[in-house]
């Protein structure tokens, strides 16, 4: 008799990620115990990964800047291109995400050789040559898609460049005009929709009545500060009724990058499961609430699912 396929029912992705940062977890100890020599010698440049969101492909150099800041190693920078959700054919739109962060400010001088760096899209197979080739004194070029197993297995790695990324948003030539009212607690809710529902993408879904229960919390921790809370969204669904009842102003028609400004610069920001919450948190120097999702948390963002008690100490 056949024995039952039980594997068909492990999820294979999650699998794939354990195994990837287990062995990452291998090679990051090598690195401990190995002294790499002219680490200013090794050049790593993100690939020029195409087809995605603009803080997605942002997201994916920053780890590679945090790699390569970590390990006093050189970054070179390629900008971003062909980012998605262009709906209004903008034809800057390309340059306008490169702008943003003016992630270029990290980036060595640039030469010849980056364009003949050998090109990784395994994290281990980078980390593994680099420590195969730990005594040469020889220039060393690579290209990764993303470091991201370095940050999954560090976080607060990133805060090595935090400070950095922050002056260099604060650089850029975007308008910063902030609706905020400067005497008040202004609270941000990123709502994630459009892309994903109930029943679609629906692990980066949250729902309109959780974020309810959330508002509630907050307030039931602001005693007599004066506040006001603010929902940014791509759009309007009726369901937002509910936050409006509980004296959320939607903002639902503002461009990405105004929505983005809003979400750094407001004293307390609610996550949701994204890459523009995520990138919006690092920037932001006041108090987060973490939804967690792909991404992990650094140390000071308070957990949606218990954060009443932490919140009163941040605020006090």
């Amino acid at each position: 008799m056949d024995r039952p396929k039980k594997i068909a029912n492990i999820n294979t992705g999650l699998f794939k990620r354990i195994l990837y940062r287990s062995n990452y977890h291998k090679h990051f100890t090598r690195f401990k115990f190995t002294k790499i020599s002219y680490p200013e010698f090794i050049y790593i440049s993100p690939t020029n990964y195409k087809k995605d969101g603009g803080c997605s492909q942002l997201l994916r150099q920053l780890s590679i800047i945090t790699f390569t800041r970590a390990h006093n190693f050189s970054y070179l920078h390629i900008p971003i291109s062909e980012v998605s959700h262009n709906v209004n054919n903008d034809s800057d739109w390309d340059e306008k995400w490169e702008q943003f962060l003016n992630l270029s400010n990290f980036s060595v001088p640039m030469d010849h050789h980056r364009e003949n760096g050998k090109k990784f899209k395994n994290f281990n197979k980078l980390t593994s040559e680099i420590v195969l080739n730990s005594k040469s004194d020889n220039n060393r070029y690579y290209k990764i898609d993303d470091c991201f197993p370095f940050i999954y297995h560090q976080p607060e790695s990133l805060k090595l460049i935090q400070n950095d990324l922050r002056d260099s948003y604060k650089s850029n030539k975007f308008s910063k005009h902030i609706i905020f009212e400067p005497d008040l607690l202004n609270i941000s809710i990123h709502i994630r929709r459009g892309d994903v529902t109930a029943n679609r993408n629906n692990k980066r879904f949250t729902t309109t009545d959780k974020l309810v229960q959330i508002i509630r919390r907050i307030k039931s921790q602001l005693g007599d500060r004066n506040y006001c809370i603010y929902g940014f969204c791509v759009d309007y669904y009726d369901d937002f009724l509910k936050l409006e009842s509980e004296g959320v102003k939607i903002i639902h028609d503002f461009d990405i990058f105004q929505v983005m400004n809003h979400l750094i610069s407001s004293d307390l920001l609610v996550m949701s499961k994204s890459t523009i919450s995520y990138i919006s948190a690092l920037l932001n120097e006041g108090i987060i609430i973490h939804e967690p999702f792909l991404y992990p948390p650094l140390d000071e963002w308070l957990n949606i699912e218990n954060f009443d008690s932490d919140l009163i100490n941040k605020l006090s």
